[in-house]
């Protein structure tokens, strides 16, 4: 399929060149997913980390020594909530870092398919005989085309899939985001609503 002028055989080298970008995307996402880590929310599960534990050490000064703690039922919703905060920050960093490769991954799945599209159309329309690069005999042009179409096909399939992969992990990562900043307001508050009414006893 040669030709540098000829509209299919264009098309077809276009979207190889397409799939090399696509290649470089993908491999660039694969390392930032061994890279990446996502600072603030690694330190948002040790705060709420360090504030279950010192916790412990607030409830421990104020029932011993000034005899039954009031309200415990606030520390103990304090503690759910940090609970919960923490979870969701460490869920929260396990799904951003998948999210950029399987957005690429879908790119990189429908280049390939537009490629094998490209190639079909070529081969209907070059009126030459098609050699085999590799033993120089006549290729069957309606086999060729019928692999080509069905490569496309599969690599549509997987391009779909990795978008739904990926529209799911934004929308478990925002969830978890959400909830990782909302519960962690919400028990560091509880937390220090807890101290406060203890401190007035």
């Amino acid at each position: 399929m040669d030709g540098a002028n000829d509209p299919h055989y264009l098309k077809v080298k276009d979207a190889g060149e397409a799939i090399a970008h696509a290649r470089e995307q993908l491999d660039a996402a694969g390392t930032h997913y061994k890279e990446q880590h996502i600072a603030f929310f690694e330190k948002l599960a040790l705060l709420n980390g360090g504030a279950l534990a010192s916790s412990a050490t607030v409830l421990g000064y104020f029932a011993p020594s000034h005899g039954v703690a009031r309200a415990s039922s606030v520390i103990e919703a304090a503690w759910g909530m940090l609970a919960v905060g923490m979870v969701a920050s460490f869920s929260r960093n396990y799904f951003a870092p998948l999210l950029p490769w399987y957005q690429s991954f879908e790119i990189y799945m429908r280049k390939k398919a537009e490629h094998q599209r490209a190639d079909a159309d070529a081969m209907r329309n070059l009126r030459d005989t098609i050699l085999d690069r590799y033993s120089g005999q006549p290729l069957d042009r309606d086999e060729e085309i019928r692999i080509s179409e069905g490569n496309a096909g599969r690599w549509e399939a997987a391009s779909k899939a990795a978008d739904a992969k990926a529209k799911r992990r934004k929308v478990l990562m925002d969830v978890s985001e959400y909830a990782a900043l909302g519960a962690s307001v919400v028990g560091i508050f509880l937390l220090v609503a807890f101290t406060l009414l203890n401190m007035a006893h």
